[in-house]
């Protein structure tokens, strides 16, 4: 177990590399109760958020998501969020940590519109299904959603728990998964039982953190806070550089139509196992501040330290090298995330 954000996590299970090794190849069941789930009700609840997100929820239909940021007035990032549409609400899927700041954050520019947020974080457990072998799982459990899901979809397998699963943009290869209070006992039992019959496992932070890394994912707490313009982190699926107003939206229209972010978030690497703390200064060779790493694992298949880090825009080309001590990571080149 470990620290996450302030939660308590299962960071593995025995061995971290065996771990990555499933998501990889099968699929792993891993716990994401800490996660923030809001409910967001009331008749006003799709033009409020529109107004107040970074992307567009008006017209939005049971089953549709998105991912969305809650910027301030300088377009700096308040919460990284995702948005799953319902029959008569919306979910919000935050990080950890979120809960209740996040609430008043919303909450705090509801005047006479009719629309409510209630944190149901502690309703339910919440877990991932992630590797290629996660619609397995789902068809051992005898839950059948299309064969094309909605980002948000509902439904009850053979023995009668109710399931939700939520496409994630956190997740480019499975799903969030959630069941109800009722039949939570009977869930896990039957997700054990299937993802072991599919040659899958439980898998922990240590290994999820590696593989979300490797995919260049960005986690706010970490690659993302409260300085980070979604632009500087490529978040580009958050944004809507169209649908009127909202907070930070000069600041996203001026950087999108005349230049480029001052940072920017890449892929590091350093030739060998040496742990460089998160969080460590980056320099340039000649000892200029070049930025600092956000994220890094060495839970790779070679002697390497892969790593995210925010760097100056000048820097982010790939080959540069940044110095952390006697460490010199280089920027790779970008790549698409499966």
């Amino acid at each position: 177990m470990g620290d996450l954000f302030g939660w308590r996590v299962p960071l593995d299970y025995g061995s971290p590399r065996v771990e990555l090794r499933h998501i990889e190849e099968d699929v792993a069941l891993i716990d994401f109760t800490f996660m923030t789930l809001l409910r967001v009700e009331g008749a006003d609840r799709h033009d409020y958020l529109n107004r107040r997100l970074s992307q567009k929820t008006l017209g939005m239909c049971e089953g549709d998501g998105c991912r969305a940021a809650l910027l301030d007035a300088g377009g700096k990032m308040e919460a990284d969020l995702e948005v799953f549409a319902r029959n008569d609400d919306f979910l919000l899927l935050a990080p950890p940590f979120e809960g209740d700041a996040l609430l008043n954050r919303l909450d705090q520019y509801v005047f006479s519109e009719d629309c409510r947020f209630t944190d149901i974080t502690a309703e339910a457990p919440l877990f991932a299904l992630v590797g290629p072998r996660w619609r397995q799982v789902l068809e051992t459990l005898q839950a059948e959603p299309p064969l094309t899901p909605p980002r948000y979809w509902s439904g009850a397998r053979a023995h009668g728990e109710n399931l939700e699963l939520f496409l994630s943009a956190h997740i480019p290869q499975g799903c969030f998964i959630r069941g109800d209070d009722v039949g939570m006992a009977g869930l896990l039992w039957g997700l054990r039982d299937a993802i072991e019959g599919v040659g899958g496992a439980l898998a922990g932070w240590s290994a999820f953190d590696a593989w979300r890394i490797m995919r260049r994912r960005p986690w706010w707490g970490s690659d993302l806070d409260h300085d980070t313009i979604p632009l500087e982190a490529g978040l580009r699926d958050a944004l809507h550089f169209d649908k009127g107003c909202y907070p930070g939206q000069e600041t996203i229209a001026r950087i999108s139509n005349l230049g480029h972010p001052a940072r920017q978030l890449v892929a590091v690497e350093y030739a060998g196992a040496t742990e460089v703390p998160v969080g460590t200064e980056l320099t340039t060779a000649d000892g200029r501040k070049a930025g600092r790493l956000t994220s890094a694992t060495t839970l790779l298949p070679r002697r390497a330290t892969l790593g995210l880090a925010m760097v100056k825009w000048p820097l982010r080309q790939p080959g540069t090298e940044l110095h952390a001590g006697d460490c010199v990571f280089k920027v790779l080149p970008a790549k698409e995330s499966p």
